[in-house]
């Protein structure tokens, strides 16, 4: 199976090659089997049992725009040229063993729409690692090594409806220049599982669309700010695993 992928990648007559479909082809039930839509321009390789590195040649594939990887037994480095063609609008590795970096051409992918790196071992400084996408609108970092602040970049990105980085080692305090007041389409937000400290900024309250937010097991203190009691949609808050203080009457 990997030799026949990495042969369909790397063939020079299939650079339009604009769909490729794998999909649930090893020891998966047909009562576990998802519905999934398929259309052009994407490679659909999820859930399977696919091993051993990306096939670097998959940035040959110039017209492809949804790449789903996620569930497989993936390891070693996201492939350099990941986003070569520009065009890549869904991309989903979650689930793997990948380690290493974030590559350059995913950084600066401005095609991008939904990202998933979740639940894997990738590393790097989350502060520099991310360039800004105006398209984006979910992105799922959670589970993996990636340390320091949170890109002001995010701050950037006026469609980000869906930001979860759980379970890093994300560390320092939520600045106002971060610009999470200028994220009014954020609706679900997951810091938790993190080291971030100092307070919770007064510019949450300016996400009015904000449905989950979940800030538990890090190292937040102060008060809680009052404003984050004006949420209307908001459904589920988790402050716990903190060190808030009440703010008593003198």
């Amino acid at each position: 199976m990997q030799f026949l992928l990495c042969g369909i990648c790397e063939s020079k007559n299939l650079k339009k090659l604009e769909a490729i479909r794998i999909f649930q082809i090893l020891g998966i039930s047909k009562k576990k089997k998802r519905k999934f839509k398929f259309g052009k321009s994407s490679a659909d390789l999820c859930v399977n049992q696919l091993n051993g590195s990306i096939f670097a040649s998959i940035g040959n594939l110039s017209n492809l725009e949804h790449l789903s990887l996620f569930n497989n037994h993936f390891t070693g480095y996201l492939p350099q040229n990941i986003c070569h063609s520009r065009q890549l609008r869904n991309f989903s590795v979650s689930n793997n063993h990948l380690t290493g970096p974030i590559p350059k051409s995913l950084k600066t992918c401005m095609s991008l729409f939904r990202v998933r790196l979740d639940g894997n071992k990738l590393t790097g400084n989350i502060f520099e690692d991310f360039g800004v996408y105006p398209n984006l609108y979910f992105l799922d970092l959670s589970h993996n090594n990636f340390y320091r602040e949170i890109s002001r970049n995010w701050g950037q990105c006026p469609q980000l409806e869906t930001l979860l980085i759980a379970g890093n080692n994300l560390t320092g305090s939520i600045a106002p220049d971060i610009g999470f007041g200028r994220m009014t389409s954020l609706q679900k937000l997951m810091l938790n599982g993190n080291q971030l400290s100092g307070c919770i900024p007064l510019e949450f309250g300016s996400l009015i669309d904000l449905e989950y937010l979940d800030l538990s097991s890090n190292k937040f203190n102060g008060f809680v700010p009052s404003n984050l009691g004006v949420f209307l949609r908001l459904y589920h808050l988790n402050l716990s695993n903190n060190k808030f203080f009440s703010q008593t009457s003198t």
